[in-house]
């Protein structure tokens, strides 16, 4: 045989036969080897196997996508095109997913049902781009893992991912990505997530974004025939149900907040004209009801409403209660009630709580409906506290003027009287603890608590000694777990020990002085003087003490 290497120039690489056998080749073409094996010589000019160009970069996306993920918020701008759906992380295991969902609609979804909770659980088995935001879900996952023992330590890491996302999604281009009924959806959420937390600077904030997104969405007016530039028409009921109770939701937590901070509230009542939000049911089985305006169930006492739409009208009237008693009337209390400012504006408030209290759906009176429904337990406790709220304001002013002694009388009747009811409605709750995760049931329980203290101490009545001992023992309980009521503990403890009711109450709450931070904003800031209350005041311990 005539050796080629003398007539053809040798080649770079062995041949790919050779080197996939691992054998030493000639470098010709064809090489002695695939010669004598019968074989078609196959040369590289540089080293890849033929037949691989193509499948090279799906071989890199799949590496990629192995990879290990940046945190959540690192500035990875490869990773947000490689995810068009947003997400940064894998979501958790859908078994802790949906048995923390299944908490948050079961425990805290009454606080602001917005969402169908089966709609909602089906559409987390959507593709990623038909599913809620990702910021919502992992604020509905916080919210329930706060509630979990199981998954508490969890709650943190799922908020921080949620503000994480849904600062993402503002950050991108315009912003527009943030403009959904989720995302405002979300903001209520996380605001209610701060507030059991303490951080009421954030939560206000959220608060804010939230009432904002509602106008930018057009969600002040759902029954506008051309819809809004932020929302798709759509002319199925329950879609447009969620945008009236999502807007409703955001108009209670606006409402809640602006009276227990002092603060005048965001939205403007006059300019809402969506239709207040229908029952559950009709919600749930997409059951078209008819329903009125805030304004027109305001002029209509005997109007039929769902339990939802009453919870409505009960924040609208408890920020007119603390908004009365904050604001500063130029009467001096000289002249008689007919001719006083403020008294005429406390006589209409307390009729209208009563008129409300008399206009309540059977399904949502306590104590009938305590155990059962969560909703009736917040409209109730609500209406007491915004009674007892105007009454202590009322008892101050009238102890001014002589000729106000039967006001002040009044005041301390209606006073215990809502406090009792408080106390009944509490002390029948079968866990307490659930409930007592929402800031304002704690609210409710400490100024039970402070009308029990005053009352016992100048009557020395032994039921108010009973109630206030009872509802001393249970924030100490539940304050092990709970931020806000370890606050408000230690705030009704120095007020016994001032009082000189029991002078070591201290005692009992000194080792929840560590669970609060020292900077931390107080809850619960008594005014003497006035007899005002701000539950939620920016004002540091440090500064109050």
């Amino acid at each position: 045989m005539t050796d080629p290497t003398n007539t053809v120039e040798l080649k770079r690489f062995s041949c790919h036969q050779c080197r996939a056998r691992k054998l030493k080749c000639n470098r010709v073409w064809p090489c002695e080897r695939c010669v004598q094996l019968g074989e078609k010589c196959q040369f590289a000019e540089v080293r890849r196997r033929p037949g691989q160009v193509a499948k090279r970069p799906r071989v890199k996306e799949l590496e990629g996508r192995l990879s290990p993920s940046t945190p959540a918020g690192a500035q990875d701008e490869s990773k947000f095109k490689m995810i068009p759906t947003g997400r940064l992380e894998q979501l958790p295991p859908q078994s802790i997913v949906d048995e923390l969902t299944s908490i948050y609609f079961s425990q805290r979804h009454s606080e602001a049902p917005m969402q169908d909770p089966a709609r909602y659980l089906a559409s987390l088995h959507r593709p990623p781009h038909m599913q809620p935001p990702i910021c919502l879900q992992y604020a509905i996952l916080a919210m329930a893992a706060s509630q979990s023992s199981a998954h508490k330590d969890l709650a943190l890491p799922f908020y921080q991912r949620a503000r994480n996302y849904i600062e993402h999604d503002e950050m991108r281009d315009d912003g527009h990505h943030a403009m959904t009924l989720g995302h405002a959806q979300c903001w209520v959420v996380l605001g209610h997530f701060e507030a059991q937390h303490l951080w009421y600077v954030r939560a206000n904030l959220s608060v804010s974004r939230s009432v904002r997104l509602a106008q930018m969405l057009g969600l002040y007016d759902v029954e506008a025939v051309g819809g809004s530039f932020g929302l798709a028409p759509t002319d199925k009921w329950q879609e447009k149900e969620e945008r009236r109770r999502t807007m409703w939701a955001i108009f209670c937590t606006d409402r809640l907040t602006s009276s227990t901070t002092g603060w005048h509230p965001l939205v403007d009542a006059r300019q809402v004209r969506t239709l207040l939000p229908s029952s559950d049911e009709a919600f749930q089985f997409g059951i078209e009801e008819p329903s009125l305006t805030l304004h027109q169930a305001l002029g209509n006492p005997s109007a039929q409403l769902s339990p939802f739409a009453c919870r409505v009208l009960a924040a609208h009237i408890f920020y007119a209660c603390l908004e009365h008693s904050f604001s500063r009337y130029t009467d001096d209390d000289t002249n008689g009630e007919q001719d006083s400012e403020f008294w005429k504006r406390q006589h209409n408030l307390d009729s209208r709580l009563a008129v409300l209290f008399m206009a309540l759906p059977d399904k949502v009176r306590c104590p009938e409906n305590q155990v059962a429904r969560h909703d009736a337990v917040s409209i109730n406790l609500t209406l007491h506290t915004a009674s007892i709220c105007i009454h202590r304001v009322g008892i101050v002013r009238a102890k001014r003027s002589p000729q106000h002694a039967a006001q002040m009388q009044g005041a301390a009747v209606r006073l215990l009287t809502a406090a009792q009811a408080i106390f009944a409605i509490i002390n029948g709750l079968r866990d307490p603890r659930i409930l007592f995760s929402n800031p304002f049931v704690a609210f409710a329980a400490y100024l039970a608590a402070l009308v029990f203290m005053n009352n016992f101490a100048t009557s020395h009545s032994r039921q108010s000694e009973e109630c206030l001992n009872r509802l001393m023992d249970l924030m100490v309980e539940i304050a092990n777990e709970n931020l806000v009521t370890a606050s408000l503990a230690l705030q009704l403890a120095g007020h016994l020990k001032k009082s000189g009711i029991d002078p070591a109450a201290f005692d009992k709450v000194k080792h929840l002085a560590a669970k609060v931070e020292a900077d931390a904003f107080i809850a619960g800031l008594n005014n003497d003087k006035t007899g005002t209350m701000l539950f939620c005041p920016f004002q540091p311990r440090e500064q109050a003490q």
